[in-house]
């Protein structure tokens, strides 16, 4: 019974992952979004949408390996890897972003939407560089 259980949560989250890609894919415009903003996002829903999903967990446990291991995260910006901890970034740097300010975070995804890289929609909408941002992020999630 415990392995139905755990197989009908999985299809949960991967269905609300997935269909935030979807849903992302088509939101405004054709223009992909950059993918750590993309996967944060999708797992941000995964998270949220489904009880005791893995993706709760995973950004859970990749924030705290950062904080704990002072852990490189910048490497995301650049593309996030098939690992738990970029992906548990990912989610994390969106969490941030909309915990900050959840109506500047749909500007700073219009802004990607319209083309905009994620440096510059970041310095639009939050005022923030990368290395800034970052650098608020840690300062942020080190206090928890």
């Amino acid at each position: 019974m415990l392995n139905k259980v755990r197989i009908k949560k999985w299809f949960y989250e991967l269905l609300v992952h997935e269909a935030t890609h979807a849903f992302l894919a088509r939101h405004l415009t054709n223009v992909h979004v950059v993918p750590w903003v993309n996967e944060g996002l999708a797992d941000y829903m995964a998270a949220e949408l489904v009880p005791g999903c893995w993706a709760k967990r995973k950004y859970v446990e990749a924030t705290r390996e950062a904080v704990r291991t002072k852990r490189g995260v910048a490497h995301v910006f650049n593309g996030v890897g098939t690992s738990a901890f970029d992906y548990g970034i990912a989610q994390s740097f969106v969490r941030y972003l909309i915990h900050r300010n959840r109506k500047t975070f749909i500007r700073f995804v219009t802004l990607l939407k319209e083309g905009k890289t994620d440096e510059q929609a970041l310095q639009e909408a939050y005022g923030l560089t990368r290395r800034a941002f970052v650098k608020s992020w840690r300062k942020t999630v080190s206090r928890k």
